[in-house]
C-alpha cells in the first residue's frame, strides 16, 4: 500500500470516529429531546403571578413527557438567585414562577464509578478552556488558522518521514485527524464538542481532568507516538575504541 494512501485511510478513520462519537454525545448526552443543553439558564415564561410545577414547565419547554422520559431532569433542575447563584435543586413537585431563573444541568452516563463519566460540554476554546472568554470574532478565526498551519506541518513532516520510521508514519495521520476533526466542529459551531469527562476523588473532594474528546485522544497518541519513535531511533554515541585508528604502522626491523 502506498504511504499517501495509508496516511489518509488512517486520518479520514480518525476524523469518522471523532465525528461519530460527538454526533452520538449530542444524540444522547445534550438531550433525550434533542433540545436538552449544557448547561443552560431559562428564564420560566407566563404571566406574573402565575405558577405552575416544575414537571409541567419542563414539558412545556422541551416537549410533551420529558420529565418522565428522562430521569436526569429530576435532579437536574435548579432555582438561581439574582446574581447566577444555584438555591438548590428543585423536585418535580416544586411550583415555579413567571421570571424564576431556572438552570438546567447536563445529564450525565457513568461509565467507570469514581473515575469516568461521560458528559455534554461546549468547549469555545482550546485544550483547557484557554482563550474561551475572548471575543468568538477573533477566537474563532484565530484557531481555525492554527488548526490548517498545523496540518500542513504534519503533511510536509510526513513526506520527509523515512520508510523504516513505522511509529512517525502512524503518528502524523493521527495527529490530522484528530486536528481536522475538532476544525469541523469549529467551522460548524464555532465550540468544540466534549464529551470525555475523567476525574479521582481524593479527601471527599473530586478533581477533574479537563472533559475531552476522541480527536483529543488521536493527537495525544499522535505525539506519543512521535516522542517514542525519537527516543528509539537515537543512535548510540560512538566508543572511545571504535575512534582510535587500527591504522597505526609499526617501525620496521633494521
Amino acid at each position: 500500500m502506498s504511504r499517501y494512501i495509508f496516511f489518509f485511510v488512517v486520518a479520514g478513520l480518525a476524523v469518522f470516529a471523532d465525528l461519530g462519537t460527538k454526533h452520538l454525545a449530542e444524540e444522547q448526552l445534550a438531550s433525550v429531546t434533542r433540545r436538552w443543553d449544557h448547561p443552560m439558564e431559562r428564564v420560566v415564561a407566563g404571566e406574573r403571578g402565575a405558577s405552575l410545577s416544575v414537571a409541567e414547565w419542563v414539558d412545556a419547554e422541551f416537549g410533551a413527557g420529558t420529565s418522565e422520559a428522562d430521569p436526569a431532569v429530576v435532579a437536574g433542575i435548579f432555582r438561581l438567585d439574582d446574581a447566577g447563584g444555584r438555591l438548590g435543586p428543585l423536585p418535580m413537585v416544586a411550583t415555579v414562577a413567571a421570571g424564576d431563573r431556572l438552570e438546567v444541568q447536563h445529564r450525565e452516563v457513568v461509565i467507570v464509578p469514581g473515575f469516568w463519566n461521560h458528559v455534554y460540554v461546549q468547549n469555545f476554546g482550546a485544550a483547557w478552556g484557554f482563550l474561551a472568554n475572548h471575543d468568538e470574532r477573533f477566537v474563532r478565526p484565530f484557531f481555525l488558522g492554527v488548526a490548517l498551519i498545523a496540518v500542513a506541518f504534519v503533511m510536509s513532516l510526513f513526506r520527509k518521514t523515512r520508510s523504516d520510521q513505522k511509529l512517525m508514519l502512524l503518528a502524523l495521520p493521527l495527529i490530522v485527524g484528530g486536528a481536522v476533526g475538532n476544525f469541523v466542529d469549529r467551522a460548524r459551531y464555532g465550540y468544540v464538542v466534549d464529551f470525555i469527562d475523567w476525574y479521582v476523588t481524593t479527601g471527599g473532594r473530586e478533581h477533574h481532568w479537563p472533559t475531552f474528546n476522541v480527536a483529543d485522544v488521536w493527537i495525544a497518541i499522535g505525539v506519543g507516538l512521535m516522542l517514542l519513535e525519537i527516543a528509539l531511533s537515537k543512535e548510540p554515541a560512538p566508543s572511545t575504541a571504535a575512534q582510535t585508528s587500527s591504522a597505526t604502522p609499526s617501525d620496521e626491523a633494521a
